[in-house]
């Protein structure tokens, strides 16, 4: 049978001081990937079919992490896409999640987006009101 692939993801932006952002595959189908984040850029064997992806997000002391569901095709090979970013008047940090077609580069999975934690601001809640 052949099987499709998955991997993480790195930016790193220009300068000394610039932060390195890695997005990579923390548990498929409610599995844990062993030593994930160190290793994003391994591929991991997936069967073709539906799975559950839970991909996350690291950059210096900033987090998150978001659920995606894949329907993975054999021959294929897709990476985690992360897209992390500032929004509003206070610059709130977030990362956009999303499963992309290594070959293509096009996403495979709608963008999840998800405001990260950590940092100077880290016991405010991820929890917004509803207008």
């Amino acid at each position: 049978m052949t099987v499709a692939h998955i991997k993480g993801a790195f930016i790193e932006e220009a300068g000394l001081f610039m932060p390195r952002h890695v997005g990579y595959v923390l548990m498929i189908d409610r599995q844990f990937v062993r030593d994930s984040q160190e290793n994003w850029e391994r591929l991991i064997p997936l069967t073709p079919g539906n799975h559950e992806i839970s991909a996350a997000y690291k950059s210096s002391i900033f987090s998150s992490r978001a659920s995606l569901t894949l329907e993975a095709r054999a021959g294929v090979t897709y990476a985690v896409k992360i897209v992390p970013g500032l929004e509003g008047a206070d610059e709130r940090r977030y990362c956009d999640f999303s499963i992309m077609d290594v070959a293509t580069g096009l996403a495979v999975t709608p963008f999840k987006h998800t405001y990260v934690t950590g940092g100077p601001n880290q016991n405010r809640s991820n929890f917004r009101p509803i207008d």
